[in-house]
């Protein structure tokens, strides 16, 4: 597990947890949550990520439930976070794969709650569909993990995510180039350094 924040990975565990222990106790629809974002990032072992709520797709109806929802803000009041701690706004986001997650990584199963979180080429594709500066590290570390490079292979993560059509415009394919810009970049700094090539260990080494 080298790479990950074991502690704050725990302590999200420990709240979805009392969310899932509490939804049981009220006999409230069990939910299916793929989670992306700050959460994904940190299973994967993204080096400064740190995370102050869940994004999450629920997978198995369209919304949650009022009931779950005021739970949900209720947990987040007697911890002292935000109220919507676990934002599903994200299913609205343009960025959010189109295609399903073949390999989505398993992280909690309970009674009424299950989780799944984003696999490493779906978040390399959500972060090149967006096109933030602050995403780059990200990118650099995932297509080093998964050995990618070259605009041919990083179009080819994308597309796998994303339908073809008028939702994928030149500024998406204009990150994508942008991407395997910074990433040869990056692999020839590390070798005029002589620095090994990777950038930290991959979730679960």
């Amino acid at each position: 597990m080298a790479g990950r924040k074991i502690g704050e990975l725990d302590e999200w565990r420990h709240r979805v947890g009392v969310l899932d222990h509490e939804m049981a106790k009220a006999d409230l629809p069990a939910l299916h949550l793929y989670a992306v974002g700050g959460l994904a990032e940190i299973w994967h072992g993204i080096a400064g990520t740190r995370t102050e709520d869940l994004d999450v797709e629920v997978r198995n109806v369209t919304h949650m439930d009022s009931a779950t929802q005021t739970l949900i803000a209720q947990l987040g009041r007697r911890w002292g976070t935000d109220p919507d701690w676990l934002n599903e706004q994200v299913a609205t986001s343009r960025v959010l794969p189109v295609k399903p997650d073949p390999a989505p990584e398993a992280w909690y199963a309970g009674r009424k709650l299950r989780v799944d979180i984003a696999s490493a080429p779906r978040l390399l594709a959500m972060k090149l569909r967006a096109g933030r500066p602050h995403d780059w590290p990200t990118v650099l570390t995932l297509a080093e993990r998964l050995k990618v490079s070259g605009v041919a292979a990083l179009r080819k993560v994308h597309d796998e995510a994303y339908a073809e059509g008028p939702e994928t415009t030149e500024a998406h394919l204009n990150n994508i180039r942008r991407a395997a810009r910074l990433i040869e970049i990056d692999r020839l700094n590390r070798a005029s350094r002589g620095a090994p090539e990777g950038h930290g260990d991959g979730p679960g080494d």
